[in-house]
């Protein structure tokens, strides 16, 4: 069935055409300069030391865990509401993915969910920024800090968003003992730092800027960025001496960017305020569309103590975004209460609009059974049970989105 809305679309424009075009024309097309000079802006945009650029954002998490010292029989804690790739890292390096059920507030990983899952044998904690909204990023580093964790931030679908005014990749937050209390200086004044130690980004086509495939690492550790550069070309390092050759050092990867996907990637990244810009107007489009069917913005307990007063039942949760978050939309995805999201889904795709779930309940899909990390996740289930993703990208119209919402107030009979 042909679509007339589809779910995304990537901004594709004659500059990115001509930007290939040029690239190929060079016959320079495998990692080069275009991914040095991509590294660079990236770093500049984002507030960042290092960028790393990688085939995808899954291989940046791969490597990052890789640099961060995660082993076979460590522990590592993933949201239950994300994409599987978030916890198929870990078990790929024999680790183990930990479980923390989410909020419905921010569709975030919970903090108070993740105290409880740490042990002893716990090196680090993966949270996601859901659909480009960011985790509390303070609550989860005084956690990693009172329990000598690494964070390594899954912002794949992120990239632009702030916390409290810093783009993810170079957040900064009060640092904390191991007691809890926070670090001072000689003088009391208290010491903060990065948010995280790693965070990673996806370019993927669904993404707000994309290369098609690709992603990238920022970190502000040197010697992390230069066992990325190292690992994602097969563990190599070029020598001068005695003459100018690759030396392969260590077993690694090849999880390389090539120049033309770097390219478009440059094209992107000079128009990515807009992008995000359009994006932020679509969703408040939406949320203003939806008033009619009785929504109500979540602000921080959970949707069956929200949805009823004495005077309205709600139907629709509208995306939250609270005090000194800045949400890009990389998704737009709201709560139905009471409806089933398969049968809305399918109706909705009968009216040739493309519509999704926001993300899956990871504990439920089958692998776990294989790999024995089962766990019961109330909140992430019902999230995929209930949430749905409206068609959401910089060139949808307010026709377009009208359509959306009216075919959605039809299918809900509201």
């Amino acid at each position: 069935m042909s679509l007339k809305i589809p779910l995304h679309s990537p901004w594709i424009e004659k500059d990115e055409v001509l930007k290939l075009k040029e690239v190929w024309e060079s016959g320079n097309i495998s990692t080069g300069w275009q991914v040095e000079q991509f590294e660079r802006e990236l770093a500049e945009y984002i507030g960042t030391k290092h960028v790393v650029c990688f085939s995808s954002g899954t291989a940046a998490l791969h490597l990052a865990l890789i640099v961060a010292g995660i082993e076979p029989g460590d522990e590592v804690i993933v949201p239950a509401f994300t994409f599987p790739s978030t916890a198929h890292i870990p078990v790929l390096l024999g680790a183990k993915p930990i479980y923390a059920d989410t909020e419905y507030v921010t569709y975030n990983i919970n903090p108070k969910e993740v105290e409880k899952t740490i042990t002893d044998k716990t090196k680090a904690i993966i949270p996601v920024s859901a659909f480009g909204l960011p985790y509390d990023m303070e609550a989860i580093r005084a956690i990693a800090d009172k329990h000598s964790l690494k964070v390594i931030g899954d912002n794949a679908g992120a990239i632009g968003s702030k916390y409290w005014g810093a783009r993810l990749g170079a957040a900064d937050c009060d640092l904390h003992e191991q007691d809890g209390k926070p670090k001072q200086d000689k003088e009391g004044h208290i010491i903060r730092g990065k948010a995280e130690d790693i965070s990673i980004f996806s370019f993927h086509a669904t993404k707000t800027l994309t290369t098609g495939e690709g992603g990238c690492a920022c970190t502000d550790n040197a010697d992390w960025a230069v066992q990325m550069r190292m690992l994602r070309d097969h563990g190599s390092i070029v020598r001068s001496e005695p003459e100018h050759k690759k030396r392969f050092v260590t077993v690694g990867f090849n999880y390389r960017m090539s120049d033309d996907h770097a390219a478009v990637g440059r094209v992107q990244l000079a128009k990515l305020e807009e992008m995000i810009a359009r994006r932020r107007s679509v969703a408040s489009i939406y949320t203003e569309l939806l008033e009619t069917l009785n929504p109500i913005k979540m602000v921080g307990t959970s949707p069956e103590r929200m949805i009823k007063t004495h005077e309205k039942t709600y139907n629709i949760l509208t995306p939250f975004e609270g005090d000194g978050y800045f949400h890009t939309f990389q998704r737009y995805v709201i709560y139905l209460t009471y409806a089933d999201g398969v049968i809305v889904r399918n109706e909705m795709r009968k009216q040739g609009i493309e519509t999704t779930f926001g993300y899956y309940c990871v504990p439920d899909e089958p692998f776990n059974e294989q790999i024995g990390t089962y766990k019961r996740c109330p909140t992430a289930r019902k999230c995929f049970q209930h949430t749905l993703a409206l068609p959401c990208y910089h060139t949808i119209t307010k026709d377009q989105q009208e359509t959306v919402v009216n075919t959605l107030k039809e299918i809900l009979r509201l």
